[in-house]
C-alpha cells in the first residue's frame, strides 16, 4: 500500500507540488484552507486559489502548481486530504486515469496520462537528470509493461545496441528499444535513481506487440494498493 510523500519540483518559471489524485471531497477541503489562508478560490476544471503576490491551481488528477512555493498554503491541508473518503469508481475509469490503450496496425499503443512526465515539463526534467513519475503511476506504468510482448522504444540514460544519442541540456540519453520487462524494471521512480534507468517517451506513448490478460481481481488489487496516491476506490 502506497503512502503519500510530497514531490516537489522546480521547473522553469513554477513550482509544482504532486498530490494524490483527488476527489471533490478533497478538493472541498483544500478550498476551505486556501481560503482560511487569503485567498480567492474559482472553481472550474482545475481549483484556481490567488491572493497578492501568488496565484496556486490545484487540477484533481494531481498537481499543484505555483509561481511560488505552495507547501506552506497547501500542506496545513494535507493531513485532511489522506483521511478522506475514496470514491467508489468503476474500474474501467480508474485505469483511464492512467492509461489509453488502442490497436494501432498490428501493435498495441499505450498512452500513460502522467501529472508532469510529458510535453515541455518532460524536456525540463530530462534536462536537470530529475524524473516526475510519482509512485502511483510508476506502479501503473510498470504492470502494464511487465505485461507487454516484445521490445518498445524508451528513453534510456544506459546505451544498448542500435540506440541513437539524445542530449539534452547537459545531460546525454539514448532513444533506446528494449524488452517490455526492461523497461518495466528500469523504469525510473521520482525521488529515486538506479544504476540503469529508462524514461517514458514524452508523450506518454509506447507501442508494444501485445499484452498479456491480466484478472480482474489483479487490476482491483493493484489499483487499491495505491493507497494514498489514489483517493479513487475501484470496483
Amino acid at each position: 500500500m502506497l503512502r503519500y510523500e510530497p514531490l516537489q519540483f522546480s521547473l522553469g518559471n513554477s513550482e509544482y507540488l504532486l498530490l494524490p489524485k483527488l476527489v471533490p471531497s478533497q478538493l472541498g477541503i483544500l478550498s476551505n484552507r486556501l481560503s482560511e489562508a487569503g485567498f480567492k478560490i474559482t472553481a472550474g476544471a482545475s481549483l484556481t486559489a490567488r491572493r497578492p503576490g501568488q496565484t496556486i491551481r490545484i487540477n484533481p488528477a494531481g498537481i499543484c502548481w505555483s509561481n511560488r512555493d505552495p507547501m506552506d498554503a497547501v500542506a496545513p491541508a494535507i493531513p485532511d486530504l489522506l483521511r478522506a473518503r475514496k470514491r467508489r469508481t468503476r474500474i474501467g475509469a480508474v485505469r483511464s486515469a492512467y492509461f489509453r490503450s488502442e490497436r494501432v496496425g498490428e501493435r498495441i499503443s499505450i498512452r500513460f496520462v502522467l501529472r508532469i512526465e510529458s510535453g515541455l515539463l518532460w524536456t525540463r526534467l530530462r534536462r536537470t537528470g530529475t524524473c516526475g513519475i510519482a509512485p502511483d503511476e510508476h506502479s501503473v506504468a510498470s504492470f502494464v509493461l511487465s505485461n507487454g510482448l516484445g521490445q518498445c522504444e524508451m528513453l534510456t540514460d544506459y546505451p544498448l545496441e542500435r540506440c541513437k544519442v539524445r542530449v539534452l541540456g547537459n545531460m546525454q540519453y539514448y532513444t533506446s528499444s528494449l524488452s517490455c520487462s526492461e523497461a518495466a524494471s528500469t523504469l525510473r521512480l521520482a525521488g529515486r535513481r538506479q544504476v540503469r534507468n529508462s524514461y517514458l517517451p514524452e508523450d506518454g506513448r509506447v507501442e508494444l506487440d501485445s499484452v498479456r490478460h491480466a484478472a480482474r481481481k489483479q487490476w482491483v488489487g493493484l489499483l487499491r494498493d495505491l493507497g494514498e496516491w489514489c483517493f479513487l476506490d475501484p470496483y
